[in-house]
């Protein structure tokens, strides 16, 4: 189940992205990671590890703060909010 960071995290990604004009396996290949790997990043299915996204970011040209959705929270922050509920 995706947390709203993923899926944030994934938006950003992807509108990153398509801003620079970028498919996905052209980003995939340049990041040295498979098409689906990025692809269910970009869907918040799944989140990459900071050297992954760290390399998204030197490709797409971004800080990492740009990548990571404004006032996120830790993943467990969600997890630990929807237990509550």
């Amino acid at each position: 189940m995706s947390t709203p960071w993923q899926i944030e995290l994934g938006q950003k990604l992807h509108n990153l992205r398509m801003e620079q004009g970028l498919k996905l396996r052209e980003l995939a290949q340049s990041a040295n990671m498979y098409w689906i790997e990025l692809d269910r990043y970009e869907r918040g299915e799944q989140t990459p590890d900071l050297h992954k996204l760290y390399m998204i970011a030197e490709i797409l040209n971004v800080s990492l703060h740009e990548i990571l959705p404004p006032h996120a929270k830790e993943p467990e922050e969600y997890t630990h909010e929807q237990d509550q509920n």
